[in-house]
């Protein structure tokens, strides 16, 4: 069942990127100081509720004021330029998209789930 849950530490990091050889792991980057960030909060989570019998995607939050470093980290590791607010796709360890501000849209997150190989 589609819940997101939060990434908070390290180990929680690891885990989505060990999980996106499995299946696609989309995680959201929310700035709890940004307007942008407030809607792409809430588009996100209309999403997730949508999908709610999806098993075919996890689906996960990581708040940047509670955890920059891990937000760090997930640039580092992906080579996508922290942005606030982003959405990165997880695919086989790797980016397979992302998008940030106003084109995260319930369209573009649709699009990515759908057009993302396994």
């Amino acid at each position: 069942m589609a819940r997101p849950t939060l990434i908070s530490t390290p180990e929680e990091l690891d885990g989505a990127f060990e999980l996106s050889h499995e299946r696609p792991v989309l995680i959201l980057k929310h700035s709890l100081a940004c307007g942008a960030s407030a809607a792409a909060h809430e588009v996100y989570h209309e999403f997730v509720e949508s999908r709610l019998d999806d098993e075919q995607v996890d689906y996960a939050v990581l708040l940047i004021q509670r955890s920059r470093d891990l937000s760090d980290e997930l640039a580092r590791r992906t080579g996508i330029r922290h942005q606030s607010p982003q959405v990165v796709l997880l695919r086989h360890g790797r980016a397979a998209w992302s998008a940030s501000h106003w084109g995260i849209s319930r369209e573009n997150l649709q699009q990515a789930v759908d057009i993302v190989p396994a």
